[in-house]
């Protein structure tokens, strides 16, 4: 098991959420406007911590209270409404690919400009 989570909750928002999620599966959550489905998605990925319940990630227990933590846990978060939370939209793609990648580049406040650009360009270029 890959991912399992059980008796997730956010208070007043959902409750009682649970799944195993097994390498190759691929999870849906289905709901109608206002269900909870985007909380549910952004619970698990730390952006709202969760008020009950537990994470297992390769069977064993973790705290996922911040999307950071997430992320060191090798999960990802792709939002559903990318034109209003998901881009920088006044900036370019290459620039909105190095804001996901900066931190790799970054010792001591200063960004390594060159090889921040050369790895965004390299990815870009894989995509065309």
């Amino acid at each position: 098991m890959v991912l399992s989570v059980r008796d997730l909750a956010l208070s007043r928002v959902f409750s009682g959420v649970s799944f195993d999620l097994h390498r190759g599966e691929i999870l849906g959550i289905a709901g109608l406007i206002g269900a909870g489905r985007t909380n549910v998605a952004e619970t698990i990925f730390g952006i709202t911590p969760a008020t009950a319940g537990e994470i297992r990630i390769s069977g064993k227990p973790v705290v996922i209270d911040s999307p950071r933590h997430a992320i060191e846990h090798d999960m990802a978060f792709l939002t559903e409404d990318r034109k209003a939370s998901g881009l920088y939209l006044m900036l370019s793609v290459l620039e909105n690919m190095q804001v996901a990648s900066i931190r790799n580049f970054t010792t001591a406040g200063f960004v390594r400009q060159g090889a921040l650009t050369a790895l965004c360009e390299r990815m870009a270029s894989a995509c065309r």
